[in-house]
């Protein structure tokens, strides 16, 4: 019986917590319209660097019949075969993950190479983990990856070049 009251005061009291802290939480929050504003608009969807090299890669990819798409998850270019018995964890790794650039075929819009923008912040212990295991889901999803290393300028020629290598046999 003590237990049984115990946990009854332990559940009224988280049911007080939450619903003040709720009420807190709403008040310091910006409102329009009397209603609160919880998301904001992004301004800057790709970095300045990302920008720098997307205007490099658009040329290119138009005059290849190819589509550029900037920042794709990476679980809508690869996927989990159904045969894997731990099939959720494997899903785990790719669902908050997502590619730098993405080189489609313009009649059917069949992704054809990652492309990775590699500045400064890749030589993270952390970052170069998570690059690895980027690395191996696409070899093994056969996805060509290319990684580029971020630079103040680009040279057409030698992005042309870097992309052709990888895209031999599908452009």
């Amino acid at each position: 019986m003590g237990i049984g009251i115990a946990l009854a005061a332990l559940f009224v009291l988280i049911a007080l917590i939450s619903i003040f802290g709720h009420y807190h939480a709403a008040e310091n929050v910006p409102k329009k319209d009397g209603r609160s504003i919880f998301y904001r608009r992004n301004f800057n969807f790709l970095s300045q660097a990302e920008k720098d090299f997307f205007h490099v890669l658009q040329p290119f990819a138009a005059g290849h019949q190819c589509f550029v798409f900037a920042k794709v998850r990476l679980e809508d270019i690869v996927w989990v075969a159904p045969h894997v018995r731990s099939r959720f964890a494997m899903r785990n790794r790719i669902k908050s993950r997502h590619i730098d650039f993405l080189l489609c075929r313009m009649k059917d819009v069949q992704p054809l190479l990652a492309i990775e923008l590699d500045d400064s912040s890749h030589e993270s212990f952390k970052a170069n983990a998570s690059d690895v295991i980027k690395n191996e889901i696409l070899k093994q999803a056969g996805m060509p990856l290319l990684r580029v290393r971020a630079s103040a300028t680009y040279d057409p020629a030698q992005l042309s070049k870097m992309i052709g290598e990888k895209l031999m046999p599908s452009v």
